[in-house]
């Protein structure tokens, strides 16, 4: 989780993290979202767990006449939140921290968020809620897009830490600024044999973020002499440095992303205390496409 919050701190970011190709809220999860909240009724209290900043709320025009609150471990995110929408209550803490009182909302919902908390984070509904509230989540679903492509995009920053890419390709340009031919022909050997894996997962999966390292130390190396050596460093460095964090974050989604049998045994577990899954469905963005996630309703028994 640390590297989401690094996430948030980075310039110029989008409050949504899941858009479609022109960064636009996608139709679909509009609809969703704005059907869902409508029927809690105005002034209902509402909690979104691991919020962001705020995607779900932004789906509302009329979200100021709701009692709205978010909770999330990053402040930065919050605070994005809380300038564009200042009516909605934030909590920058863990949910298990329990600040928020029992029995306190009408609804809890959450967006690619709660998952990430485990088992921990759907056990906190129930005590949320108060009795015959509801609970209205979009989870990563374990072969959907998004989990498909986060595995696709993590194999290929995987491939590139195994075969020490970037590190061989940093030997190459430490060879050119010593520029002794023997040390320019071993560098180079040792990058060129590990450079065709690259360059073949690449053609097999051609968007992610070790395209975007292939192709800056294709033409870093290529164009060499049109850079300042110590340019070339600071941006190969960069890239190791951003490429450890990125691991980390695709790793964090692809093990968030929840299985049938997960469905299962969370919905079992709610059904203890009084929380009853009604719905848990995958949900399509378009009918012909694999889901992007689980689409799970529930209410508190009373």
């Amino acid at each position: 989780m640390d590297k989401w919050l690094e996430y948030w701190q980075q310039d110029q970011l989008q409050p949504d993290v899941f858009t479609d190709k022109e960064g636009n809220k996608h139709a679909d999860l509009l609809a969703f979202w704005q059907s869902h909240i409508c029927k809690f009724g105005k002034s209902a209290s509402l909690l979104d767990i691991a919020s962001g900043a705020g995607a779900i709320y932004r789906c509302i025009p009329t979200i100021d006449e709701y009692d709205a609150h978010a909770l999330d471990i990053s402040e930065d995110a919050l605070a994005i939140l809380k300038q564009d929408i200042p009516s909605v209550h934030t909590y920058a803490e863990p949910l298990n921290i329990k600040t928020l009182a029992q029995n306190q909302f009408d609804g809890v919902v959450s967006q690619f968020g709660i998952e990430y908390l485990s088992g921990e984070g759907f056990a906190q509904v129930p005590r949320l809620l108060k009795s015959g509230g509801k609970c209205v989540f979009l989870c990563h679903i374990k072969g959907g897009v998004i989990d498909s492509v986060t595995e696709k995009s993590l194999n290929g920053l995987i491939l590139v830490q195994d075969t020490q890419f970037l590190t061989l390709a940093r030997l190459v340009v430490e060879a050119f600024k010593v520029d002794k031919k023997q040390e320019v022909e071993q560098s180079v050997k040792a990058f060129m044999s590990v450079e065709p894996k690259i360059a073949a997962y690449c053609a097999q999966v051609p968007n992610g973020h070790h395209v975007h390292l292939y192709q800056g130390i294709k033409q870093l190396l290529s164009r060499y002499n049109q850079y300042e050596h110590s340019t070339v460093i600071e941006w190969i460095d960069t890239a190791h440095e951003q490429a450890l964090e990125n691991v980390e974050r695709l790793q964090s989604m692809h093990n968030a992303a929840l299985t049938q049998n997960d469905i299962t045994n969370i919905s079992n577990s709610l059904a203890q205390q009084g929380l009853l899954i009604t719905t848990a469905v995958p949900f399509h963005l378009r009918a012909e496409d694999p889901p992007v996630a689980w689409e799970i309703l529930g209410f508190k028994q009373s």
